[in-house]
Parts: C-alpha cells; structure tokens; sequence
C-alpha cells in the first residue's frame, strides 16, 4: 500500500522475461476501476497495445515500439502500423538521433535480427559488429547495447557487453567493453548498466550514496544527473546525494520534467509513476503522486483519472516529448507511459493542454 505521508527526500528473452512477469502481477480486480471512470472519462479504442518499450520523434513523427511499429505524423494524434524492415518479424526498440530513426529488429522468436536505419523513405542495415539487445536515444548519433559473448546456465547469465555509439550505418566508437552488467540506460554523455552509472566510459556511482544496484533509468540536464532505482532517486553534480521516493519496485523508467514552472522527476514503477520535485538549484525538496500539487507533471483537476486509470498498473516506460512539431496547438509537451496489463496494456497518453487527463493512445 502506497506511504501517501511520506514526504522524504529495453528485445531479449531477459526483456520479455520481466515483463511477462510484470503482466502476470496485474490484478484483475482493476478491471472496475476501468469500469467506473468510463462512465466520466471515455477511454478511447486503442491504437498501441502490447508491452510499449520506448517512444523516439524523428522528422515531425512520433515512434512507438511494441513488437510493431507504429507511427503518428505531426500534430496528429492517430496512430497508424508501419511496415517493419526488411526481414523482420518484430521491433523491439526505437531510437532517434536527430538525424535518423534507428530499429532493433528481431526474429519471430525474438532474437536478435538486426539494426535498421530510417532515413524518412529506406530502411539501411547497421553494422553492429555483434548482436544488439538495446538501443537509446542521443544526440548526433544513437547509444546501443551489445552483447559481446554470453554463457546461458540455468543459474545464471555469464555475459559481456559493450555500449557503442552509432553514426550513420556503422559504429562511430566504442564507449565502454568488457562490462560485466547489462546496460539499461543512456543520457547525454553518460549511461548506466544495472549496477553502475558511467561517463563515458569511466564509473563514476562510487562513494557514498552512489548507485550501484537495481538501476533502471538516467535522467541529465546540463552537468546534474540523476539515477533511479528501487527506493532512491540518486543526484549527481560531482559528488552524489540521494532522496528517498515511495515507488513501487521494480523501477521501469525515469524522465525529467523541465519546461515552464514544471521541474519534476518522473519515476515509472509497479504501481503508475511518482513524483520528485526539484527547486530551481535542481535539489529534491519533496515526493509526491501525480496531480497532488501544482508542482506535478499532471493537473490537479487530473488526479481522480490518474488514480483510476493509472495508479494501480504496472508500467513498461516513460517518455516526455516537447517537439512542438508533434504537439497538438497549445500543448508545451506530452507524456506517454506504458502500461502492463492484459486487458488494458499499451500506450497511454497525457497532452499538458489538449488531453489534460491520462487516456489510451
């Protein structure tokens, strides 16, 4: 049961693993809160269902991946499926670079197929050099994941991973090799494997309240970073501090919320998202849920439909996306979360103007 008092500071089997098993904790009991807020807010048909693994903008359209690949050009907010890559039976994940859009493509059975670039008309094979388990947005160029060599027990996975950066159809250059955790995430200069947050390819989660296990999610403006995982939102500027938040483990995602008077963490878990709020130095001063204060992500007015819609479900991701060429008039940004479910699993959308309430997408 959430603490509401407390007010204290993706592809592979192994993937599929762990979302399956998020699916699998989802209460069917939740099926009438669907039920009663129909009867105030009409839940749209959907357009994106399935487990949603991240969502990337590239040339005034808006990307999905959740096994398809789906697509919503401009202000629209229709969602139509795209044909995949040559060869493939499925995409995994999507990635921009500001300059292409980048799909990790897989075999029917989910391994691994190939990365594919999208110049806007033609799809162009990357070369890899190994096999890809995860691909991040960047800046110039994309983040991917490889898995170099790995040994399959049935007690454990003994794996090597590198993460690369990706620049045109080839790798530009390799970040870091011989990582001995999986990589999870990638912001800026930095990214961060389950049990370590790197710039470049130097650790720097050491020292006291660092990071260094259950991470799931970066977060970087500017020289301040930031880590979620299990508990903690971790802040880094040099040296590290962390602030406590009432997330339901495990931790799916984190995004950062800075546009207008909004400067918000947003952490993704087991039950919904939840709220860390930073002052203008960027500093954690409180926890809270969606739509609690004015400082939230959401509208007060929001918060009845976050709570029935949202609150009790797991998630796969979050997303922010403040492109003005993807928004609808008058919308400073939108959010998209990923929620794990049987019956209502999928894309969710939250338009700050247009759509100031949570409905599917």
């Amino acid at each position: 049961m959430k603490n509401h008092a407390r007010n204290i500071v993706l592809y592979t089997a192994a993937l599929a693993a762990t979302l399956i098993a998020l699916a699998g904790m989802a209460s069917c009991s939740n099926e009438s809160i669907f039920a009663s807020i129909e009867s105030e807010i009409k839940l749209k048909d959907p357009s994106v269902k399935g487990t949603v693994t991240n969502v990337a903008v590239y040339g005034g359209v808006t990307y999905a991946a959740n096994g398809r690949l789906m697509r919503k050009v401009g202000t629209s907010r229709e969602w139509e499926r795209m044909e995949l890559p040559p060869g493939a039976s499925r995409v995994a994940e999507v990635a921009s670079s500001g300059g292409a859009l980048f799909a990790l493509c897989q075999n029917a059975d989910w391994s691994y197929q190939s990365l594919q670039r999208f110049d806007g008309t033609n799809w162009t094979a990357v070369t890899t050099g190994t096999r890809v388990i995860g691909i991040r947005n960047g800046s110039g160029s994309i983040y991917a994941f490889r898995e170099d060599s790995a040994d399959y027990t049935q007690e454990n996975i003994n794996a090597e991973y590198s993460v690369v950066t990706i620049s045109g159809t080839t790798v530009a250059s390799t970040v870091a090799s011989g990582l001995t955790s999986r990589p999870v995430a990638a912001s800026s200069g930095y990214f961060a494997t389950t049990t370590a947050v790197y710039n470049g390819g130097s650790v720097i989660s050491t020292g006291t309240d660092a990071p260094t296990a259950g991470i799931h999610g970066i977060a970087v403006d500017g020289g301040i970073l930031y880590a979620a995982t299990s508990g903690y939102v971790h802040r880094y500027n040099g040296s590290w501090s962390r602030f406590a938040h009432d997330v339901d483990s495990p931790v799916t995602g984190l995004a950062w919320l800075r546009n207008g008077t909004k400067n918000v963490l947003l952490v993704a878990g087991n039950e919904g998202y939840g709220e860390v709020v930073l002052d203008g130095s960027d500093m954690p001063t409180v926890f809270q849920w969606p739509g609690e204060a004015e400082t939230s992500s959401i509208a007060t007015e929001a918060r009845k439909e976050y709570k029935a819609n949202i609150e009790d479900y797991n998630t796969s991701m979050i997303a922010i996306v403040e492109d003005a060429a993807v928004l609808p008039a008058g919308d400073a940004y939108a959010l998209y979360l990923g929620i794990v479910d049987k019956e209502y699993d999928g894309l969710w959308g939250y338009y700050q103007s247009t759509q100031s309430v949570w409905n599917r997408e």
